[in-house]
């Protein structure tokens, strides 16, 4: 039992009334008790508590149960999962479709701002009510996830299989150690045992269309550095929907709805700008980095990777007016890795013989306009519009893809005929070992993966810490120039991927 809780309960209940403390005590009198006016401010002050007989009649004179004194608060009944109505899976098939993003972000406003307050009472050490530990739990089991966080300073492992009464347990284990913080980095600290789930969480992806008002009032909500979070995405995701992948009829019909060309490159910059303008920051903390590594290895087996990679014969077979698989061997150069590996894909996009195609492909940098429009006809595509529309109408993702593939890999085989040369001549001059650099890019391949470091790395810093690492100038410097440069080299100037070598070898 909490006595001040109690004493505040009852001051509370008696200030609610209109009841002086003197006036208290006269009605104790009328129901032939003797209660002073210094006993009734010992209890409100949490120094006594009420005598069992004195505290009935309390009860009924303030209108509460005798339960609810001792307790220190108002029994509440409240349907959570009415108040917090998006806990339910199928929330949105209540609701017009147009307006469920904007009701889900209220929510969340809601959930949010409500579970930050009453972490805020627990690092303050200040008991929950019985009906704030019920939300309490409500809100952590139906919009937040436990993670697999144990600071270092203490092991323990978890007790419990439900990860509300372990994150409870955690709490309770930290906070006396986190007691020279302040009220913001031990919240801060708190939150690294917790996740938001998908029904709260704000990224990039959220703005994948206009930045309407719901968009913008939730945005505005955010801690600084969950916008941050949000703008260094940008060094691997596009804020916007591409509307130009959707074919000419879509585009024709938003470029309509626009009223001017659409240009996908200024709506991202667009959102940039708004991001910055509302207090995002790029965050070196959040940037993925390229983690190189070096191998000490053998020149013989150094060569023996590149030798397949670069030099063994391409295998391949085909089936006879027999049935029976016929292998062959053939040299193993550019013109025949592009009908090994990528030919079969190349022609179910383009009509070209296969000798054309192969120079087509190999001798461009990029895909000529002609051959889009040879693809569209072989799609049988209206080639008599505007050469963005006809690209709309085509699988354009998967074309580049492939194209870009087999330019890498051909890059990457002629560094490796360079490389083998070299390593020839230092295998002639005597050497046997050789260092090989490895690198790895650390931070994900996606949104969703660098989201996950993103909440991983938070772990490893202070709230002050993060605050310190956020690159102000550069930010500054990318929105005065932002007009004035092409989306890849706004990625490769404010976005950049440090290099960090990795010197345990």
């Amino acid at each position: 039992m909490n006595k001040i809780k109690l004493g505040n309960f009852i001051k509370k209940l008696r200030n609610t009334v209109g009841m002086s403390q003197e006036k208290l005590s006269l009605e104790f009198e009328k129901r032939n008790l003797i209660v002073s006016k210094k006993a009734i401010s010992d209890w409100e002050n949490g120094k006594t508590i009420p005598e069992i007989d004195k505290l009935n009649e309390l009860a009924n004179i303030l209108n509460v149960s005798i339960d609810e004194i001792l307790d220190g608060e108002i029994k509440k009944e409240i349907d959570f999962s009415k108040k917090y109505f998006i806990s339910d899976p199928q929330w949105h098939l209540n609701f017009d479709p147009h307006i469920t993003f904007g009701i889900r972000q209220n929510q969340s406003i809601e959930i949010i701002k409500k579970f930050n307050n009453l972490l805020k009472k627990i690092a303050q050490e200040i008991d929950l009510t019985s009906c704030e530990e019920k939300e309490f739990k409500f809100l952590f089991e139906n919009f937040f996830t436990l993670s697999d966080y144990i600071p270092d300073h203490f092991q323990v492992e978890m007790k419990e299989e439900n990860p509300y009464l372990n994150f409870k347990f955690f709490i309770k284990l930290y906070l006396p150690k986190l007691k020279d913080l302040s009220l913001k980095e031990k919240i801060w600290e708190m939150k690294k045992f917790i996740l938001p789930g998908s029904e709260i969480n704000f990224s990039l992806n959220n703005f994948s269309d206009e930045i309407n008002q719901d968009i913008d009032k939730r945005f505005k909500t955010l801690e600084f550095w969950e916008k941050d979070m949000i703008l260094t995405s940008i060094q691997i995701s596009n804020p916007t929907i591409d509307h130009s992948s959707y074919g000419s009829k879509n585009l024709k019909a938003h470029e309509q709805k626009i009223g001017h060309a659409y240009d996908k490159e200024q709506d991202i910059k667009n959102i940039i700008k708004y991001l910055i303008n509302n207090g995002a920051c790029i965050n070196k903390h959040y940037l993925r980095f390229i983690k190189q590594t070096k191998e000490r290895k053998r020149i013989i087996d150094r060569l023996e990777e590149l030798y397949f990679l670069c030099k063994k014969p391409l295998e391949k077979f085909y089936v006879n007016d027999e049935g029976k698989k016929i292998y062959y061997r053939v040299e193993n150069n550019r013109k025949n890795r592009f009908l090994h590996d990528y030919y079969y894909d190349f022609s179910l996009y383009f009509d070209y013989p296969t000798e054309e195609l192969f120079h087509l492909i190999n001798d461009n940098e990029k895909i000529p306009d002609f051959m889009i429009i040879n693809a569209a006809q072989k799609k049988k595509i209206n080639i008599c519009q505007d050469i963005k529309y006809i690209k709309s109408d085509l699988p354009m993702e998967s074309i580049l893809k492939k194209w870009n593939e087999f330019k890498l890999k051909e890059k990457e085989i002629a560094q490796g005929l360079v490389e083998m040369e070299n390593l020839i001549q230092k295998l002639n001059n005597g050497e046997k070992y050789e260092f090989v650099t490895h690198d790895k890019i650390i931070g994900g391949d996606n949104l969703h993966e660098l989201l996950n470091y993103n909440y991983y790395w938070n772990r490893c810093v202070s709230r002050a810490e993060l605050y310190r690492q956020r690159l102000v100038k550069e930010t500054n410097e990318l929105l005065k120039n932002i007009d004035h440069m092409a989306l890849e080299e706004i990625r490769k100037t404010f976005f950049k991927m440090e290099v960090i070598e990795d010197e345990s070898y």
